[in-house]
């Protein structure tokens, strides 16, 4: 990456990749990959490039007999990492597939975590029990609070407890 605008140059190729992550509709985009350049066009109707940026479009729910196989090897192990994390189908032949297989195995996720992320529905699900244990955090910090009111009057520890649903022993940590 350029630091300075003195370090810039416009021969340097930048490279950007944009993955798509699902079927598209349109016919024309139903490939597994393409390519955009940047070419430019000067007063006079001349073609050039001034700067050889390109853009990659990948898809991976369109492979096909004239996608590269170094792509389609790259693009086979993130959908199966994602749709088959346990037992992916992918060319370990090749020592840097085995090599981004086993960073993939490293990533410190347990097989149900791993799921649980990609899931939608256990993503939601775990959005509803975050919301469900702050209530229930919610509903133990407001009985402590009538209970440290409570007790702040000098009532009876038995009946703040039946009063609060609090123990007697959480009572008495309030205090």
């Amino acid at each position: 990456m350029v630091k300075s605008h003195k370090e810039y140059q416009l021969d340097r190729t930048v490279y950007t990749i944009v993955w798509f992550t699902r079927k598209v509709r349109e016919k024309q985009y139903q490939r597994s990959l393409m390519t955009t350049r940047q070419v430019t066009e000067t007063e006079q109707g001349e073609s050039t490039i001034l700067y050889p940026h390109q853009l990659f479009f990948l898809n991976p729910f369109y492979l096909n007999d004239k996608t590269p196989q170094g792509l389609e090897d790259w693009m086979t192990l993130v959908v199966e990492s994602i749709n088959n994390p346990t037992h992916p189908n992918i060319n370990l032949n090749r020592q840097i597939m085995q090599k981004a297989a086993k960073l993939i195995d490293d990533d410190g996720l347990t097989p149900q975590e791993r799921m649980a992320i990609i899931d939608e529905r256990d993503y939601n699900n775990m959005r509803r029990k975050e919301w469900e244990d702050g209530l229930q955090i919610g509903r133990i910090a407001e009985k402590q609070k009538i209970a440290r009111s409570l007790l702040a009057k000098g009532l009876d520890h038995a009946f703040i407890a039946e009063t609060t649903g609090l123990s007697i022993d959480e009572l008495e940590s309030l205090t």
